[in-house]
């Protein structure tokens, strides 16, 4: 249920502009897991073109990220704060 994140005083105005309507809180957490699926999914392709190509042994890859997310942790709703594992 997202009734705790629609409650929230903090929360609820920032969300209602784009989870508007959204009741399941398994919902949004989906929605993240695939968004990881996917970039997981594209940099796989890369690699293995690179290897394709000839150039894996040449090749030095350096995958960034600045931060992971809160799905329901902590009594935070996607958001990233504090110094968690989660983020």
């Amino acid at each position: 249920s997202m009734d705790a994140v629609w409650a929230s005083p903090w929360f609820h105005n920032y969300f209602s502009e784009w989870l508007e309507g959204v009741r399941d809180i398994e919902f949004v957490k989906a929605q993240y897991d695939a968004s990881v699926a996917y970039c997981d999914f594209c940099v796989g392709r890369v690699l293995r073109e690179i290897e394709a190509l000839g150039m894996l042994d040449d090749t030095l890859l350096i995958v960034q990220a600045d931060h992971g997310e809160e799905l329901d942790d902590h009594g935070m709703w996607f958001d990233h704060h504090g110094l968690y594992d989660t983020n």
